[in-house]
Parts: structure tokens; sequence; C-alpha cells
């Protein structure tokens, strides 16, 4: 009966070719018997009341994702049906990306030595991988939204490296190989390798700093050895 000029960007053909064709006509040929049942279904109901979100394709072989509400007004005396149709395609598209996205960090958190770690801007841990139990002796669930990337530090060396630590952060750097000293939940001081790298929204807003954590330990006390052993030489 009618389609608005959001509709007819929407679907692609002239308000012309699309009054008084059936609502069906803008999809795909294949679908629409489908579609069309599901009509009928949907008049037989006292009420019509109905939102979702369908991925379905167009007359033109585009495929959209499509949320759609549909509803009976009541114009006089006749009754007719309603459908808000907005393209959400985008949208889904990035939460499709997000998901593998977080599928392969996940993946590679796993299967590296390293502990892969997400810090918000006030330094409070949002994740650390499952490396933390082999390296620091705590489970992810101990460390995520309770503890800060200092409380690891040494006592005597914390204010210095929170101060230091803060400074890079204030000017949204990365850094590389940055040595520090950590305390694992046994008491013990290892020395670690860290990389981080600032995350920012759209608008540049710091999100969070995403890196890693490498014990470098054993390689530390093989350099002091090898030293030692030339100073012996």
């Amino acid at each position: 009966v009618s389609v608005n000029d959001a509709f007819v960007r929407l679907f692609g053909k002239p308000r012309e070719e699309l009054i008084g064709e059936p609502f069906e006509a803008v999809y795909d040929a294949g679908l629409r018997p489908m579609l069309r049942r599901r009509l009928e279904e949907l008049k037989k109901r006292s009420r019509i009341e109905v939102r979702e979100e369908v991925n379905t394709k167009l007359w033109d072989g585009r495929n959209l994702w499509l949320d759609i509400s549909t509803g009976v007004i009541e114009i006089g005396s006749a009754q007719l049906i309603l459908s808000i149709l907005r393209d959400v395609t985008e949208r889904r598209l990035n939460e499709e990306r997000l998901v593998k996205s977080e599928r392969r960090f996940a993946q590679a958190a796993e299967t590296t030595r390293e502990m892969i770690w997400e810090i918000d801007p006030d330094g409070l841990y949002t994740y650390v991988s499952d490396a933390s139990l082999r390296m620091l002796g705590y489970a992810p669930d101990e460390i995520i939204k309770r503890m800060h990337y200092y409380d690891f530090a040494p006592e005597p060396e914390r204010a210095m490296f929170i101060e230091s630590t803060r400074a890079v952060v204030s000017l949204g750097q990365s850094f590389r190989n940055l040595l520090n000293r950590m305390v694992t939940k046994d008491g013990r001081i290892i020395e670690v390798s860290t990389n981080g790298s600032p995350v920012y929204s759209k608008d540049g807003q710091l999100l969070c700093y995403q890196g890693t954590d490498r014990d470098v330990t054993e390689e530390k006390q093989a350099e002091a050895r090898l030293v030692q052993a030339q100073k012996l030489e």
C-alpha cells in the first residue's frame, strides 16, 4: 500500500514498482512461498506483534541482516499490517568479526608460554590467560577484576614502578621488552619481559592496554653466570 524513502533505498526498487506488489516481492524468489505462508500463519493469530532479526536474501541477490517489527494497525474499518525494517548488517558483521577475533585471541592464549593480559585505564586486570597459573601461581579468576598490574611488583620497588609505568601510559605509548620483577603466589621473585600497546575508541579515548608477560628469569640467570665466568677467565 505504501513505502517510505528509506524502504526504497534499502531494497533498491523504484516506488512505482513497489506499490501494489505483494510484500514478498522485494525478497529472493526462492524465499517468497515461505514468506507468504508465514504471513498467513501470523494473520490467524488474535494479535500480531513480532520483532526479530533475520538474515535474508533480497530480490537482487544481496544478503542482509534485517531487524523487523511487525504489527497490525486499524484505519477506519480496515486492518493493515505495518512493518518497520532496519538494516543491521554492519552491526551483525562487526559482532561476528569480534567473536572470531576473541576466539583467535583465546586460542593463542592457550598455546603460548607467555601470559597474555588486558588492563583497564586504572591498571586493573580485565583479562589474563591461563599462563598466569603456570607463571605466577594465580588462576585467572584470582586476578581478573581483583588485582592491578602493580600488585605483583615487589613492595620496595612498587612506588617507583607505578610512577614509571603511569608516565608511559599518560603519553599513550607502546612498550617492548620492558624488564620488571613480579612476586609469585609462593613468594618467589621472577624476572619478566613485558610488551604492551594501548587500545583507543573511535573518539580517541583510552579503552585499555593489551600485552604479554614472559618469564625470563632463567635467561637472566644464565647471562649472569656467563658474565661471572668471563670475569674468572
